[in-house]
């Protein structure tokens, strides 16, 4: 059977993504009208963002080439029941937007770290930044290497060919151009996303015959589980863990993630913030430097230099993934590895922020052993979990996967996805030890419950705070009304001097018609005591 590869016109799609890409760069860093030189511009847009590119930015940060080829293989592979996950993100839309936004929002906050400053202290800030870095870049090249295989398996070409010039120009528009860059282009990305998926759906059905056709086929393969309500958490997908577990999954992704947090911040209003509702690199830049560099630095750093450091790290980030692209190659294992732990790090953080804006008498002591006793907890369960694979203790059995008697050639695709799968998995029940066997859509719970419970024990055993000492501004608004009386002494969260200027600015361009020193004294007279 012939290998079918793309064609002149499947070349002209692709080849005008990455130039149009590039473009888009090029115009935010030469031809705006605000040039990317100051921090409120490359990494908040100039809060000039509007609803649809930041919407269709979001889209594009959280569906990655793990989504679109993950996915299908593993509905194909195992069965439907994930299908169900999408009956919590609304669930995790509207959490956000009541619980976790409007405190980000009203602080206005260049990296949500800077949260953890403000509510503990600086340690706890950087423990969250550390653990997001982390994850990160373990993320971003499972990210770049999964589509990179793709497109190598369906042109031919070389994949280490095709890795360093799809990243180059990843980097080169993040670099130019900012966050502005990354959002138009995520724009033009999920525009061009929807309309293969669509045609793909459409034009797929209608060979087969239509929609009857292919619940027909899927039924036939005993492919449709829909509703398994067996309760057992060690089931890896059921009703339970793929609507349970994976709300707060998506939550930690949604709520506390840099990359979502920056890019609703860089809204005009709270209210366009709630509504909408390259991405790595961009926001892996503000961590670095407003939580590594900057507060390394004995003195101010103009916004001019600002810039220029933090286009710096943003080369030197891509060019490390790269570099790890292609350790991921020859490490297959990892891929499964690095899903669960996404795990790891989202229940950890997702402790320490819910900690912090619900729980106003857990201190910083007690958020650092928390975050500290979680993330090794479930590093601890996912690495044991992955060696009871090795073992064969945990045995992964898929749904009958020949395709002999299909017209086209998708064996070579078919074959480079099964580490993706991480779904329908039976177990050796007589000799794992238990929490080897639990699904991995409930690593991201049990984080966050050990964290919080750990952080508030050990809060109690070392001066809790006193919740009247804590500001609202701090806490969110779903539990304000249950709080006792604000102490007259209470101080207001404390930003940086520079945080201050900043903001002032950035209100002075929205106001032109205020003058600067009154929309500088007003912003002192409400952050500063």
């Amino acid at each position: 059977m012939a290998v079918v590869y793309f064609d002149w016109l499947d070349y002209l799609v692709f080849g005008a993504m990455l130039l149009l890409s590039a473009l888009i760069g090029v115009y935010f860093a030469f031809f705006a009208t605000k040039k990317q030189n100051t921090t409120a511009e490359y990494l908040m847009g100039g809060k000039t963002m509007g609803m649809f590119p930041i919407s269709m930015s979001l889209i594009a940060s959280y569906i990655s080439g793990i989504s679109l080829l993950g996915l299908p293989a593993e509905m194909y592979t195992y069965g439907t029941q994930l299908w169900t996950i999408v009956l919590s993100e609304w669930a995790v839309s509207l959490t956000i937007a009541i619980v976790y936004l409007p405190v980000f929002y009203n602080l206005q906050i260049t990296s949500t770290y800077e949260y953890l400053r403000l509510r503990f202290n600086q340690n706890v800030r950087l423990l969250g930044s550390i653990i997001f870095i982390i994850k990160m870049m373990l993320y971003i090249p499972i990210v770049i290497y999964v589509p990179a295989l793709a497109f190598s398996q369906v042109t031919g070409i070389n994949l280490h060919l095709i890795t360093p010039i799809v990243c180059i120009v990843c980097i080169f528009y993040t670099t130019l151009g900012g966050l502005k860059a990354v959002v138009w282009t995520d724009t033009l990305q999920t525009v061009l996303m929807y309309f293969g998926v669509i045609f793909v759906l459409v034009y797929g059905t209608w060979r087969l015959g239509g929609v009857a056709d292919v619940i027909a086929i899927n039924k036939k393969g005993d492919r449709l589980d829909f509703f398994n309500m067996d309760p057992d958490p060690t089931i890896r997908h059921t009703f339970w863990s793929t609507v349970f577990g994976n709300y707060f999954s998506w939550l930690a992704s949604c709520s506390v993630n840099q990359a979502m947090v920056q890019r609703c911040l860089a809204l005009s209003s709270l209210k366009r913030a709630r509504i909408s509702m390259s991405t790595g690199l961009n926001s892996m830049c503000g961590v670095i430097f407003e939580d590594l560099i900057r507060p390394a630095y004995n003195k101010p750093i103009s916004e001019r230099t600002a810039s220029f450091i933090m286009k710096i790290i943003v080369v030197i980030i891509g060019a490390t993934c790269v570099a790890l692209v292609f350790l991921v190659e020859h490490m297959g294992a990892l891929i499964q590895a690095g899903k669960s732990l996404a795990g790891i790090t989202a229940g950890s953080l997702l402790g320490l922020f819910s900690m912090g804006l619900f729980l106003p008498w857990t201190n910083a002591t007690g958020a650092l052993v928390g975050g500290i006793t979680s993330t090794f907890l479930v590093g601890w369960i996912s690495l044991g979990t992955q060696a009871a694979m090795i073992r064969g203790d945990i045995v992964v059995v898929p749904k009958p996967v020949s395709v002999s008697s299909c017209m086209e050639n998708v064996t070579e695709i078919t074959t480079s996805i099964p580490s993706l799968n991480l779904s329908s998995v039976e177990f050796d029940r007589s000799g794992t030890f238990f929490l080897y066997r639990l699904s991995y859509l409930y690593y991201t719970f049990v984080g966050m419950i050990v964290c919080i419970i750990v952080g508030t024990v050990v809060s109690y055993f070392t001066q809790p705070n006193d919740p009247a000492m804590v500001h609202r501004d701090l806490l969110t608004p779903v539990i304000h009304h249950w709080l006792p009386r604000q102490h007259p002494h209470c101080r207001r969260p404390r930003l940086t001097q520079h945080d201050i200027e900043l903001h002032a600015r950035e209100l002075s361009q929205l106001h032109t018609s205020t003058p600067y020193t009154k929309v500088h004294t007003k912003l002192e007279d409400t952050r500063m005591t």
